[in-house]
């Protein structure tokens, strides 16, 4: 084996084992379900709002593979990722990138 091969490896396993942590930690069956029972269709993650002091936790939601993983967890249910620009916070003109993922059924 490559560098190269275990590097990436090492990487990918790395990935699963946080992916596996933060699943269980946000529990987002019970939370899709109570966003159900209130009556929505959907529930968001503000990744930029909810992890503001942890850069590490949103590269890994911004990381193309959460959405793979999210999908293989909860089947049935539409999960995309979107960014969108604001442009006002407290009425001053900012332009701010915010990550969102959302879940629908």
């Amino acid at each position: 084996m490559s560098l190269a091969e275990e590097l990436n490896q090492l990487k990918n396993e790395s990935f699963d084992v946080w992916f596996e942590r933060w699943f269980e930690k946000m529990n987002l069956q019970e939370r899709l379900k109570v966003s159900a029972k209130q009556g929505y269709s959907g529930y968001m993650i503000d990744v930029d709002s909810r992890y503001s002091n942890d850069e590490y936790a949103q590269r890994r939601l911004r990381d193309k593979r959460t959405v793979k993983k999210l999908e293989s967890k909860l089947p049935g249910v539409n999960i995309r990722v979107e960014t969108v620009r604001r442009y006002k916070l407290f009425g001053r003109d900012v332009v701010r990138n915010i990550h969102e993922i959302h879940f629908e059924w």
